[in-house]
């Protein structure tokens, strides 16, 4: 297995440690190459000593970090080792803003591709119109590269969601009844809560999910989100007569200002039970940072006529489990982070189908309190109502995540959406005939990420947080 898959990995952040190697040493399959910064050198060398993992670490410097493009001498380096290695697939697990830099190397040297969402990113997206068309023209630019080399090789995008089981049995009920009836899903509600919250001096110094650089949530765990809203919307081109031709985004948003003055000083000293609050730096301007809560109502139009009108939720502050002021060791998932995420989805007056997974525990009490339950590590559970005197079956059907997973059998199990992103992780792998989230199959994605960051630079800008595209006047897909 190692010698027909040769693996690079890029970035050995916590994500990548706690995803990529882990499901990578459970497969059987050691990277060949770690491609990390200069800073990060003694911190990943502890770790391969520790996992005893022989692997080769290719060292960045810091002063190239989120460039979209290196210098010659760091280029060819990074081809050389490429080459030498003779490696086959490349894991691109670093910061979003240099996604592009390396996905270019690699369409170079014509590698696999399994690349972290988003695609790609772009500094103040969310206060520049400008900026945030360039997320089109980076996918539009990726996929033409792409193209060329589809025959032989693939370039996937880790959306988990696309492989997960609770997700994919949706789809396949809606198939069913909108192929049958030809109604489209005519209403969704997207919320998702990562119950991140921050204090005022951490806004500046965050690495992982930063805001700095002018995005936030949409970049963080965003476009999960939008990519299933545009997957789901994609069933009424595909199995009914009810495609939209036009896409109308209104957003309300907020950013590090704005949580920091809906709980303030005041506010923190109570919570906290101490003086001893932080205060925002008076020198640090947060007006460009990203947006932290986004609330977005989308209407999908086909001509004079509304197929579908969707209100995509997602927040950062919600409900949190963090009951502390400084930071944790693990400030990536041992933070206070549960996840709220609910799913409503209508087809007319037929059917109804919703998700709910509600965490009021983080992963790290998994041993404790890991089953399938409200509140619990792993809920997960579908609803599905039905106008039986119409369309058959039974009026209510739960299903839970166990029913379609049996985690019993499961050596490596971490979680339900791992599993799922351990799926994208052997497709990419070992199924040289399956993408299921190949790149070219994000245009859409792409689109309304851009969309949506448009009418947060437009409200940056003094303007109606509106923008509207449609497929006659799009020079982009």
């Amino acid at each position: 297995m190692e010698k027909k898959y040769n693996v690079a990995l890029v970035g050995l952040g916590p994500h990548a440690k706690r995803v990529y190697m882990h499901f990578l040493k459970n497969l059987g399959v050691k990277p060949k190459l770690i491609f990390d910064l200069e800073s990060q050198r003694i911190e990943i060398e502890k770790y391969l000593e520790k996992e005893k993992i022989e692997s080769k670490i290719v060292i960045i410097p810091d002063s190239e970090r989120d460039l979209s493009q290196f210098s010659e001498a760091t280029e060819n380096k990074i081809k050389s080792e490429l080459t030498d290695k003779k490696i086959t697939h490349v894991i691109i697990s670093t910061e979003p803003l240099s996604h592009l830099v390396y996905c270019n190397i690699c369409l170079d040297l014509q590698l696999n591709i399994l690349l972290d969402k988003p695609i790609a990113a772009i500094a103040d997206v969310s206060t520049s119109i400008e900026n945030a068309e360039k997320l089109l023209h980076i996918q539009k630019k990726l996929v033409e590269r792409y193209e060329k080399i589809k025959m032989n090789t693939k370039f996937i995008i880790q959306v988990q969601r696309r492989w997960h089981p609770g997700y994919k049995y949706i789809f396949e009920k809606l198939k069913i009844e909108m192929a049958k009836y030809s109604i489209p899903i005519t209403n969704i509600e997207v919320y998702h809560c990562d119950g991140k919250w921050h204090m005022p001096s951490e806004y500046p110094k965050l690495v992982n999910h930063p805001y700095k650089h002018g995005y936030g949530k949409l970049m963080h765990s965003g476009y999960h989100f939008v990519d299933l809203l545009t997957q789901l919307v994609s069933l009424n081109n595909k199995y009914t007569h009810h495609g939209h031709d036009k896409v109308t985004v209104y957003s309300n948003f907020t950013r590090p200002s704005d949580v920091i003055f809906q709980i303030n000083d005041e506010s923190r000293n109570k919570l906290f039970k101490s003086t001893l609050f932080e205060k925002k730096a008076s020198d640090i301007d947060l007006s460009k940072y990203g947006e932290v809560d986004v609330s977005s109502s989308i209407k999908f139009t086909k001509g004079a006529n509304i197929v579908t009108i969707a209100q995509l939720n997602l927040l950062q502050t919600g409900f949190s489990r963090r009951g502390w002021m400084c930071l944790p060791k693990d400030a990536y998932k041992g933070n206070g982070r549960v996840r709220h995420e609910r799913i409503n989805i209508q087809i007319g007056p037929i059917m109804n189908i919703q998700v709910h997974s509600y965490q009021a525990y983080e992963i790290k009490d998994r041993d404790i309190y890991g089953k399938n339950d409200v509140g619990s590590v792993e809920h997960f559970e579908i609803h599905i109502f039905r106008n039986t005197d119409l369309i058959g079956g039974v009026p209510h059907e739960k299903i839970n995540i166990s029913d379609l997973y049996d985690k019993k059998h499961i050596s490596d199990f971490i979680g339900y959406n791992e599993q799922a992103r351990k799926k994208a992780v052997e497709e990419f792998l070992f199924d040289n005939d399956k993408k299921t989230s190949s790149i070219e199959d994000h245009n859409d994605s792409v689109q309304l990420l851009s969309a949506i960051y448009k009418t947060l630079s437009r409200d940056y800008l003094g303007e109606d947080p509106i923008w509207e595209y449609n497929k006659k006047n799009s020079n982009i897909f």
